[in-house]
């Protein structure tokens, strides 16, 4: 049997510095996760398509636009219809771990600060992923239910929900 993809974690924010960060989708198949980076240029291709498909269609500047951020949103999604190796070989910087090999992962919500006294604080979900003695720490921006079952089907009682 080939090997199948389960599902996706969108969105995972890596830091870097100065406020910028790398951004991956973690595609996990029924044997490995594979991190998969979302370059600019991706984003940039996959925008100008919508809107070029809203402009076939007769839409206006709004719904283009609205068009746009959909496609942004669902890009992700796209991996379910990928063969995991086309994602792993999507970009050089893209990695796996054999599920086996990661130990945990943790899933926090933190509040976080803007750094301004009047600034509202606000919260970010922490994702880490702690696999061949090494923690890979990242950040999403929401969380869901959906992809909270795809990671209990498939690492069980390592994935670990904090409250």
């Amino acid at each position: 049997m080939s090997e199948q993809v389960v599902g996706v974690v969108p969105t995972l924010k890596k830091g870097k510095s100065f406020g910028r960060w790398d951004t991956y989708t973690m595609v996990v198949t029924d044997t490995r996760s594979i991190f998969a980076l979302m370059t600019s240029a991706m984003i940039q291709q996959i925008g100008k398509e919508a809107v070029q498909r809203a402009k076939e269609e007769g839409k206006g500047f709004f719904a283009r636009w609205g068009e746009q951020l959909k496609a942004h949103i669902g890009f992700s999604q796209r991996y379910m219809d990928m063969s995991p190796e086309e994602a792993l070989n999507e970009n050089k910087d893209n990695f796996f771990f054999n599920n086996d090999d990661i130990r945990t992962i943790k899933v926090r919500r933190k509040t976080k600060s803007r750094g301004g006294e009047d600034d509202a604080d606000y919260i970010v979900t922490e994702f880490i992923v702690e696999a061949r003695g090494k923690k890979f720490q990242y950040e999403m921006s929401s969380w869901n239910g959906e992809v909270y079952e795809m990671l209990k089907s498939v690492f069980g009682s390592r994935v670990d929900i904090g409250r």
